[in-house]
C-alpha cells in the first residue's frame, strides 16, 4: 500500500496540474471549396489559444455589428481595467474613447489587449461576462473543445482549444462576414492618432495570403491561422504550439505548398516568396518582418494570472513610436 505522505503528494500533483496538457504541434489545412481537410496532424489535442482569442472576440464584434447592436462609427468607452491590460497595447487612457472600426484595426494589427477589453466590456458589460458569451458561441458553432475565460488570449490555464475547434471559427467567420473579412488582411492603418502596421509577416511570405491571425504565449508556442486564395481557390491552414515564428511561418509555408500541390494548383512563386526572414535591400516587405525580431529580443518578460508568462507575440509599448515596424517575438519556449 502507498504511504500516506506519498499518496497525498502525489493527489496534490495530479490536482493541480494544468487544464492544457501540450503535447506535439497540432495542424489543420482545409479546402474552403469543398470542406475537404486536405493535411492535418493531432487537430483534436488542446493547446493554449494565445491571441487567436481574438478571433473570437472579432467575431462577437462583427455579430453585433450585422444585428445592429453597434455601428462602426459607434464609440467605446476606455476603463481603467482595459487601460490596465498588459502589452501588447495601443495605450489607451481611462476615460478615452475608440470607435468600433478602430476596434477592429487595433485587434487585428497590433493585437491590442487592452482594446479586447474595451470591446468586451462595451458588448458585456464585463470581460468576465463577455468571456462566457464567448464559450456560449463556441458550444453553439460545435467548437466543443473550446473554453473562453478572457477576450485577450492572455494567459489562463483555463483557456484551451484544438486546431479543429480554430477551423470551425474561421470557416465559419470566412462565410457568415465575408464583407467584413477584408480587415485580416490590413498591413497598416491609423488607429487612435498612431500608425499600426501588421504583426502577420505571413502576409508578406507568401504569395495569396490575405488573413488571418497569429498568436503566442510562452505556454503557448506560437500559433497561426493562415488564409490564402490562389486562382479562385481559398485553404485556411492552423498551426499551434511552433517552437519558433520561423519555423512555424516555415511549416505553413510548406504545408500551403502541399496542399495547393494536391489540388493541381502550382505555386506562384514571386521575390517575396524566395527572400528570408534576414534579407536586406530592396526587399521592403521581408525587410520589416527581419526588423521586428530586434524588437522581439528586447520585449520584457512578465508574469501575470496563474503564473503564466505574459502575451508577448508582438512589438513592445516602445514601438508605438516607430513606424513601419512589425512586432513578433523570438523568445523561447519554456515549459
Amino acid at each position: 500500500m502507498m504511504p500516506s505522505k506519498i499518496l497525498r503528494a502525489w493527489l496534490v500533483a495530479v490536482l493541480v496540474l494544468p487544464a492544457v496538457l501540450l503535447g506535439a504541434p497540432s495542424v489543420i489545412v482545409k479546402d474552403m471549396a469543398t470542406g475537404n481537410v486536405l493535411l492535418s496532424e493531432e487537430p483534436d489535442a488542446r493547446h493554449y489559444p494565445a491571441s487567436l482569442t481574438k478571433v473570437m472576440t472579432l467575431y462577437l464584434l462583427f455579430d453585433a455589428l450585422d444585428a445592429g447592436k453597434v455601428t462602426l462609427d459607434q464609440k467605446f468607452s476606455v476603463s481603467a481595467e482595459a487601460s490596465a491590460q498588459p502589452p501588447t497595447k495601443v495605450g489607451l487612457r481611462p476615460g478615452s474613447h475608440i470607435t468600433v472600426e478602430d476596434c477592429i484595426g487595433a485587434l487585428i494589427l497590433r493585437s491590442a489587449n487592452d482594446v479586447a477589453v474595451v470591446v468586451a466590456e462595451g458588448l458585456a458589460g464585463s470581460e468576465s461576462a463577455f468571456a462566457a458569451k464567448m464559450t456560449a458561441k463556441a458550444k453553439q458553432l460545435g467548437m466543443y473543445q473550446t473554453v473562453f475565460r478572457n477576450a485577450s488570449g492572455l494567459p489562463d490555464d483555463e483557456q484551451y482549444t484544438t486546431a479543429n475547434d480554430l477551423m470551425i471559427l474561421t470557416d465559419t467567420l470566412i462565410t457568415r462576414f465575408p464583407e467584413r473579412y477584408h480587415y485580416f488582411g490590413m498591413t497598416s492603418c491609423k488607429v487612435a492618432g498612431q500608425m499600426l502596421t501588421t504583426h502577420n509577416g505571413f502576409l508578406g511570405l507568401y504569395k495569396g495570403a490575405d488573413g488571418l491571425k497569429t498568436g503566442y504565449t510562452r505556454d503557448a508556442g506560437y500559433n497561426l491561422i493562415a488564409s490564402v486564395e490562389r486562382k479562385g481557390h481559398r485553404l485556411v491552414g492552423i498551426e499551434l504550439g511552433a517552437d519558433s515564428r520561423p519555423a512555424r511561418d516555415a511549416r505553413m509555408v510548406k504545408l500551403m505548398d502541399n496542399a495547393f500541390g494536391e489540388l493541381g494548383i502550382p505555386r506562384e512563386v514571386d521575390k517575396v516568396d524566395r527572400v528570408p526572414h534576414t534579407a536586406r535591400g530592396k526587399h521592403l516587405r521581408v525587410l520589416a518582418a527581419a526588423d521586428s525580431d530586434r524588437e522581439e529580443r528586447s520585449y520584457l518578460r512578465r508574469g501575470n494570472g496563474r503564473g503564466r508568462s505574459h502575451e508577448l507575440e508582438q512589438a513592445s509599448t516602445r514601438s508605438h513610436s516607430h513606424k513601419g515596424k512589425h512586432g513578433k517575438t523570438r523568445a523561447r519556449r519554456r515549459r
